[in-house]
């Protein structure tokens, strides 16, 4: 008999400490079992290594070490030669004397081509491989993580195949035919193409999935697209022409123009225009500065807009939109100060900064999603964009349900895919299977966020209170940890055979699996722990194990069998406890191991706390008491622990092991709520100091990294093949790798910002164009998939994605060509008349929603816009930059609408009016509704009526202020708008116009505000103004 280990000595000149070399396990399989046929035993010297050949009792040798050396590689290389081929020779003619036979006879009537069950073939290895409706059959390798072993053991009720009907569980030899062949590899020489579905098909020649197309026309910078050349060149009395236009925009909307037989509107004149311009890009009514600015200087007033720092707080407004942003944690029961993300922010202040700085949007998408990968220096502003992973709701605290948020807000807001449909099953419209959903899902359960977050700014002396009382509790939230943590090990290892006799005498339940919504009792057994015994227990079940052999044998009802068990090196413990225990049952044989379990674990403890004795001797310490080794858990768990016996109770990988960060899953009812209450307690803390020092909401890899299943029909309890963490199929090459940078994080948002996928530029651009047009190009700006139609401006949309990263991925270059377009510059109102007017009016009806782009679009502000301008006109506006919410209806409250405390549960009455985004997900696209309360709230409202007469105070000061006449300020096109910075006379009705409109009224206007102000006040005149369309519109 040979041996089955080489044994050498470590120190050269001491021949009696010997210790085991490890097998020749890299070549494995077939090289491995020839080369462990023959067994050397070797005693090292100084120079030389005597070589005795165990299995054939040869004489001893002396050989040079080095000649042995070169001996053994030359022996590994020549049988690793062979072994490959040998040994999946030998695979395959144990599939097709074992496995095929019984795949014809028991499975394929009813998974074969014919008739596939569940959708699952396993008439081939692409059958097999693609799964059915509950995922992947088999997993090469790993039978205990394969859906065929579970459902032919019959271990699941609702799941047994095959059925009754159909001949009833196999025999146990089949079983475990089926268990070798999947551990060996699962080999399958038959051949099957893989089917097509029809939506695979389709998204083939989908225009979102295509590559950008190469520009048709080249892209001028704006300077040399200058509006004043090409103003009016394409008006209703001229035929349209690319020829004609200079502006790559306007060339290709010009083609379906000319297609359509459509002309265009006439360029906006240069008051509305700059009105427009200012709303888009800051949110807020031109000053007198802007409206005196002429056609040729426009582009340098865009400019001077994008270089404000009122531009991040507008744009910033639109991706918080689709970011969810909110300062509350809303979805769980936390009430009073513990509801508030107290630092949440920051989030909402680095996308401001982000904008205002242009940055890149591979960056702007890298920060967000992994930050903390970056290297970055601890204390990095930066760090607060992972606020996009971190401020969702939170869903009563199932992990499933954020993790699912998360995935959608990624989803749907940089790529533009409803990924979170395909969380039950495949997904019904677009080629995003299941597999896909989770593979994103493993990415980011594979994150925590930290109770301890790093600070971004420095500590003022105001702050200092606050750190003080945080590090405090942090100190007592921690403590708590620890202590909870230990005894829960300690006593899930005291109760092994209680665990044990679970998993051997009831089928898996759905609670061991899923987030605990009830509360646990003192005395339960943790269903966690339950479901690792389990997955331990499946894996490791096989004849040849060294510790679970005989649960193997014992559990289905064969007798003991110590020399066999001896023979397939069993450990002796349990030989001996089971041999003095005699199990008659199931129950008894989970008794007897847990006992054998928790006997080796004491003696290992035993071991350490002599240990530890050993080296305080001498020192006041309790070191050598139960209660220290309890308190610390890095000696108590996750160790390497060369026991085999003690490992399954201690080691990391062991069924009880768990993060200390887990550990509130794990506790009853009071203690668990006490806990939550100290977590709490933290925010609660931050909340009620404002001159804490700003801390980023990250989120970090955990130390267990989540190795993802399909969970079928979205069930976390029904658990079946794994996947691996990686992108989207639909997206990625053919040589699809796996993430392998920690939970992979960085690499997904590299895959999303690679340059080559050809959404998320066409997204990104599409939704600016949103913002400048009123109506996007593609008109679901979060749905690019199947059912979302090309859009008529494809040419248009592939280009402007092109120009953005042709200009390193930054939006302000992006602006600019936009604005300097005629198309943005048209025009909203379609004139009446006879000739080229009346062809306009055919054209409203032909294309009413401007599909063609012949017009601009009347817009209303939106509800940030709206307030932030009134409190500008009343001369109120605080414009002060970033920095904590503040309740919006505080009547104190004047800062821009951005820095308002957004709460889920909890939004003012005013704000629901006027249709601002739904935090509770990702917004697109904002709907607009025409609603009776939006009329009463201009009325009545208690914030209108304070404006109104703020603006009648500000008319009345300047008054007073200015005596005499000033006219208008003349434009570049002729018309008249207001030198606002001064009263332009000392007449009421006038600065009223002046200040809101930007102009001077008109004859019949002042006529009709006169006759009202002689039965009515000044400040019910600056409401009526307020609540004009004039104001609530922009055209």
């Amino acid at each position: 008999m040979g041996c089955d280990m080489i044994t050498a000595a470590w120190r050269t000149d001491d021949l009696s400490r010997f210790v085991p070399l490890p097998r020749f396990g890299l070549l494995g399989g077939h090289a491995g079992r020839r080369l462990r046929g023959i067994a050397f035993k070797t005693f090292a010297t100084r120079r030389y290594v005597m070589v005795t050949c165990l299995n054939r009792g040869g004489s001893v040798r002396l050989v040079s070490a080095a000649l042995l050396v070169v001996a053994l590689f030359s022996l590994v290389a020549a049988f690793a030669g062979t072994a490959t081929s040998a040994e999946a020779a030998g695979e395959v003619e144990f599939f097709e004397k074992r496995i095929r036979p019984l795949l014809v006879e028991k499975c394929l009537d009813c998974h074969g081509a014919d008739d596939a069950a569940a959708k699952l073939r396993l008439d081939s290895r692409a059958g097999w491989q693609r799964g059915g409706e509950r995922g992947p059959a088999i997993v090469p390798g790993d039978p205990a993580a394969s859906l065929l072993i579970r459902v032919v053991s019959h271990r699941d009720p609702a799941l047994r195949m095959p059925p009754d009907e159909a001949g009833g569980k196999l025999t146990d030899a089949e079983i475990d035919d089926l268990m070798v062949w999947i551990r060996q590899g699962a080999a399958d020489p038959r051949t099957g193409e893989r089917v097509v579905t029809d939506i695979e098909a389709a998204a083939l020649d989908h225009w979102a999935f295509r590559p950008l197309a190469p520009p048709l026309i080249e892209a001028a910078e704006p300077d040399s697209a200058d509006p004043s050349e090409s103003a009016g060149t394409d008006s209703p009395d001229s035929e349209s022409s690319d020829g004609n236009l200079s502006h790559p925009i306007d060339r290709l909307i010009a083609r379906g123009l000319d297609r359509n037989g459509f002309v265009t509107t006439e360029p906006a004149d240069m008051p509305t225009l700059i009105r427009r311009t200012l709303f888009d890009l800051h949110g807020l009514p031109p000053t007198a500065e802007d409206l005196a600015t002429s056609r040729d200087d426009y582009l340098k007033l865009v400019r001077r807009l994008l270089d404000s720092p009122r531009y991040g707080e507008r744009w910033g407004r639109h991706w918080l939109d689709v970011a969810r942003y909110s300062d509350a944690k809303d979805g769980v029961l936390m009430y009073g100060d513990a509801r508030i993300r107290p630092f949440a922010y920051t989030y909402r202040d680095y996308v401001i900064r982000s904008f205002n700085e242009d940055k890149p949007l591979d960056q702007f998408i890298r920060e967000q999603l992994a930050a903390d990968q970056l290297g970055l220096a601890g204390d990095a502003p930066e760090l607060a964009a992972l606020g996009l992973l971190t401020l969702g709701r939170m869903f009563d605290n199932n992990r499933h349900d954020v993790i699912d948020d998360q995935i959608d807000v990624i989803s749907r807001g940089l790529l533009g895919l409803t990924v979170s449909c395909a969380r039950c099953h495949d997904h019904k419209f677009d080629p995003i299977p299941t597999a896909d959903y989770y593979s994103l899902y493993g990415v980011l359960a594979s994150g925590r966020e930290p109770y301890d977050r790093p600070r971004i700014e420095p500590v003022s002396d105001a702050g200092r209170a606050y750190e003080d009382e945080f590090a405090a509790k942090l100190r007592e939230v921690r403590g708590q940890q620890q202590t909870h943590y230990a005894e829960t090990l300690r006593t899930a290892r005291e109760r092994t055979a209680d665990y044990l006799v679970q998993v051997a005498t009831t089928e898996p339940d759905n609670g061991e699996t899923t987030i605990f919504f009830l509360s646990l009792i003192p005395d339960q057994l943790r269903p966690q722990i339950t479901h690792r015994w389990r997955q331990a227990i499946a894996r490791r079940a096989f004849p040849d194990d060294p510790v679970f052999a005989p649960w193997y044998d014992l559990m289905r009802g064969n007798p003991a069998n110590p020399a066999a068990w001896e023979k397939a090196g069993v450990d002796r413990r349990i030989i001996d406890g089971l041999i003095a225990a005699n199990p008659q049952s199931p129950a008894e044989v989970a008794t007897a191991y847990g006992e054998i379990l928790r006997s080796a674990w004491q003696a290992w403890e035993a071991e350490q706390l002599a240990a530890m004795s050993a080296a305080s001797e001498g020192e006041e310490s309790e070191g050598g008491t139960k209660e220290a080794l309890a308190e610390r858990p890095e000696i108590t768990v996750g160790r390497s622990v060369a026991d085999p016996l003690a490992a399954l109770l201690v080691s990391r990988d062991s069924p009880l092991w768990f993060p200390i960060e887990e550990v509130a899953s794990y506790l009853s009812r009071q203690p668990g709520d006490a806990f939550r209450g100290l977590l709490g307690e933290l925010d609660a803390i931050g909340v009620k100091h404002p001159d804490a020092a700003a801390r980023a909401m990250v989120i970090v890899d955990s130390e267990v990294l989540c190795d993802p299943v399909i969970f079928q029909r979205g069930d976390p309890a029904m658990r079946g093949a794994p996947v691996p963490r990686r992108f989207l199929e639909i997206l990625s090459s053919s040589d699809r790798s796996n993430f392998a940078q920690g939970a992979g994080r960085l690499e997904l948002a590299d895959a999303i910002a690679a340059p080559d996928n050809p959404l998320t530029a066409r997204v990104w651009v599409n939704r600016v164009w949103m913002h400048h047009f009123g109506e996007p190009l593609v008109e679901n700006p979060g749905d690019f998939g199947l059912q979302t139609p090309a859009p008529e401006q494809l040419e248009l949309l592939d280009f402007l994605a092109d120009y953005l990263i042709r200009h390193d991925w930054r939006t302000k270059p992006l602006h600019e060509l936009i604005l300097t377009s005629q198309a943005y510059q048209r025009s909203s109102t379609v004139p009446s008349g006879d000739g080229a007017n009346d062809r306009l009016a055919q054209q409203a009806i032909a294309d009413p929603d401007n599909r063609w782009l012949w017009r601009a679009n009347r817009r209303r502000l939106d509800f940030e816009a709206m307030r932030d301008s009134l409190l500008w006109v009343a001369g109120e506006l605080d414009e002060t930059l970033f920095g904590r919410p503040r309740v919006l209806t505080d009547p104190e409250n004047r800062r821009r609408t951005i820095y308002g405390f957004v709460e889920r549960q909890s939004i003012p009455a005013m704000v629901q009016t006027f249709d601002v985004a739904n935090a509770d997900t990702s917004t697109s696209r904002r709907v607009t509704t025409t609603v009776p309360q939006q009329a009463l709230f201009a009325m009545n409202s208690r914030f209108m009526l304070d404006r109104a007469a703020a603006l009648a105070k500000r008319v009345e000061t300047q008054i007073g202020d200015v005596p005499g006449d000033q006219p208008g300020v003349e434009t570049g096109d002729g018309s008249t708008s207001a030198d606002t910075s001064t009263s332009a006379a000392n007449d009421p009705i006038d600065s009223l116009y002046e200040i809101v409109f930007g102009r001077v009224p008109a004859a019949e206007e002042r006529a009709a505000a006169s006759e009202f102000l002689d039965s009515a006040t000044l400040t019910q005149l600056a409401q009526v103004l307020l609540m004009s369309n004039e104001w609530m519109f922009v055209d």
